[in-house]
């Protein structure tokens, strides 16, 4: 059964990215940067998403935001936290879902 995800606001620097799973391989910096300049200008974005693995936080999706944010010099994020992925493989299987649309 697919228990309910959370809102959270974490540390930018709590949420780990482990480059092994986590699908996408590249992060433009032009992306980020202008994510960061729109969020700047007040356009709110939906939070990234993570899942806690061994007690720790991964990204599952956002990283061109999060680092928007790291741009911005902001400190904390909002999240999302999936509590069905419980996993490296299930987060893998989860990232590549939330990259490929």
């Amino acid at each position: 059964m697919a228990r309910k995800m959370k809102q959270k606001i974490l540390k930018i620097e709590d949420i780990n990215i482990d480059e092994e799973y986590y699908p996408r391989t590249k992060c433009y910096w032009q992306t980020s940067y202008k994510y960061s300049q729109i969020m700047q200008a007040g356009t709110e974005f939906p939070p990234i998403e993570v899942a806690v693995i061994r007690r720790r936080f991964y990204l599952v999706d956002g990283r061109h935001r999060k680092e928007a944010h790291k741009l911005n010099k902001e400190e904390f994020i909002q999240a999302v936290i999936n509590p069905n992925i419980r996993n490296f493989k299930q987060l893998y299987i989860e990232a590549v879902k939330r990259n490929v649309k």
